[in-house]
């Protein structure tokens, strides 16, 4: 099959009504007959932690166990779950077509977002001298946009559950067009500030939308992969803003950074190309819309065809959807004011995931490249493109080899290595601005080079694979806005403060304040971002409720064996239920 698959049979207390029953059958008939033992065994348990009917031995390939069963109680609540009634497991990392194709057009929204970025740090100069603006208007023009994306960070929310997931791309490709439009066109610093704003909205629209859209549409064993495209194509991206400077070098400096936004509007319409005959809604928006048959329809496309699959993926999410809203209708004020402790978990990894790469300092290094190289010697307009270039290069190329770890190494580790040669690269820097009193072109750039490879390692694609993740169906779009909306405020701060902390503790000394930040960061992570490494989307609720010991979501999402105090009587009763596992991890 085309995503992996790890089902689990009601036990004999629960029940589901229809769409257990159907879940049943969908299972019998997809599995082979002689595995089915391994599907009964635990049914009809008297066991209250899964261990199978006294006697009989129980096989748990969660816990690498094979043995008789005991009556212990496992700390993990989702491998209880899966040992009380489990089918064996078919597992393929098998990636159907549909999906590397759907997951590659959300990326080239990334690339359009990269080359704007990659403009962005190579015109910034050449906007100032054509237009005659001070240092604190050139502070403001690379402050706003950041400061414009967290305002479309905080309506992508609205965005994404009112007019869904490709809803949101095409508005993101109409505000990337017309923002670079008016910028290519501007006569004034006012008219440069309006496509600015709109540019900026976009882009906190963008930074939500693909990683998203891909994990909704992602088998869970290779989430990690397919959601690092974003960032990889982020990389691509800038890497064109880059060429764009070689493009246009012998074009005169009143025109050529016109030129370099102009072309940027020619992207954004492939985008509303491939959205508006290609791509499909995300199954999971379809489904929170009660919109049921367009969602199989999706999900049997994703699946090569397999309608099977795809039903028993349509009952687990339905079911993962229906159970949450009813226990808690989540909603703003559930998320900001109200949270269980597993939801307030969820929203803390998030957050601190999506601020982290802004922590360390890639807003601020990424608009100084130019001003280093300059300040080391590099005066020459080509030289510094081709610089820009060749760091972006091996910055897209690290990027995809720690896609292809990602899932294997786990977020937390990557994080850490990653943070460790920012650090170290961020020292080389700061030493080489202290002791030659400015810099030198070599140790500069491979200061950069080293920070940029580094902050590609971890920092780059965990910050945004982990909130597409750590959040339920129901609160996702939520979740991501308000991530995003965090890492867009820290960035606008690093985009303003840049200039006047390095003209207040000159260069060597703005090194050293990231070099202290990313410290912090690296502390952040250590204590509020668990490893999600392999777990569906529908398994995060009980998992982040194991964690902080979140008994209203265990009760209720997963049924666990529990107490009851009465208040007319001290008799305990014991109740239990068990819910199917992911059908297929598809993410």
């Amino acid at each position: 099959m085309n995503f992996i698959r790890s089902l689990s049979s009601k036990s004999s207390g629960s029940t589901g009504g229809e769409d257990s029953t159907k879940q049943h059958e969908l299972e019998r008939a997809l599995v082979p007959s002689e595995d089915m033992d391994e599907i009964d065994v635990g049914e009809g348990s008297n066991d209250p932690d899964g261990g199978g009917v006294d006697g009989m031995a129980a096989m748990d390939p969660a816990a690498g166990e094979v043995g008789p069963s005991t009556k212990r109680s496992d700390p993990d609540p989702v491998r209880r779950r899966r040992r009380a009634g489990r089918l064996s497991v078919h597992a393929t990392e098998e990636i159907s077509p549909a999906v590397y194709k759907f997951a590659a057009c959300a990326a080239w929204n990334s690339a359009i977002l990269g080359y704007d970025f990659g403009v962005n740090s190579l015109s910034v100069m050449l906007v100032q001298k054509s237009l005659n603006l001070t240092d604190l208007q050139v502070a403001g023009y690379m402050g706003a946009l950041e400061g414009f994306a967290c305002l479309g960070a905080a309506t992508t929310s609205f965005i994404n559950d009112r007019f869904g997931r490709r809803g949101c791309f095409v508005m993101t490709s109409f505000g990337f067009l017309l923002g670079d439009l008016l910028q290519a066109s501007a006569q004034s610093y006012a008219q440069l500030m309006v496509g600015r704003s709109i540019l900026g909205v976009s882009i906190g629209w963008g930074l939500a939308i693909d990683p998203m859209y891909i994990s909704e549409i992602s088998p869970s064993k290779r989430r990690g992969f397919l959601v690092s495209w974003s960032e990889i194509a982020i990389n691509v991206g800038v890497v064109f803003g880059f060429a764009s400077g070689i493009v246009f070098y012998h074009t005169p400096d009143d025109y050529a950074w016109r030129y370099m936004y102009g072309t940027g509007a020619v992207f954004p319409l492939t985008m509303l190309l491939l959205v508006r005959f290609y791509m499909p809604e995300s199954p999971r928006w379809l489904l929170q819309k009660k919109r049921d048959d367009d969602a199989k329809e999706v999900l049997t496309t994703l699946c090569s065809g397999n309608e099977g699959e795809a039903e028993l993926i349509f009952l687990d999410i339905h079911e993962s959807i229906a159970k949450e809203e009813e226990a808690f209708h989540p909603g703003w004020k559930f998320l900001l004011c109200n949270p269980t402790p597993a939801y307030r978990r969820m929203l803390l990894a998030g957050i601190v995931a999506g601020i982290s790469q802004q922590v360390v300092g890639i807003a601020a290094i990424g608009n100084a490249q130019t001003f280093v190289l300059y300040q080391a010697g590099v005066h020459d307009r080509l030289y510094q493109a081709l610089t820009l270039v060749g760091i972006q290069i091996m910055k897209s190329l690290v990027t995809l080899l720690s896609s292809h770890y990602i899932d294997s190494w786990g977020r937390r580790r990557l994080s850490f290595i990653s943070i460790a040669g920012i650090f170290v690269s961020l020292g080389v820097l700061a030493l080489d601005f202290h002791l030659s009193s400015g810099a030198t072109s070599v140790v500069a750039v491979v200061g950069l080079l080293g920070y940029m490879v580094s902050f590609a390692a971890g920092m780059g694609p965990v910050a945004w694979l982990v909130p597409s993740e750590v959040f339920t169906t129901s609160i996702r779009a939520k979740g991501i806005s308000i991530t995003t909306f965090c890492n867009r405020t820290v960035s606008t701060i690093m985009g303003f403060s840049f200039i006047p902390l390095k003209n207040a503790v000159s260069w060597s000394g703005m090194f050293l304040v990231l070099m202290f930040l990313s410290v912090v960061m690296a502390a952040l992570i250590h204590v509020f971002l668990p490893e999600t490494t392999g777990r569906s989307l529908e398994d995060m609720a009980i998992y982040f409720a194991s964690l902080t010991g979140d008994r209203s979501v265990l009760d209720h999402l997963e049924g666990e064996s529990l107490s009851v105090d009465s208040s007319s009587s001290n008799e305990t009763k014991r109740t239990s239920s068990t819910t199917m596992t992911s059908a297929a991890n598809l993410i």
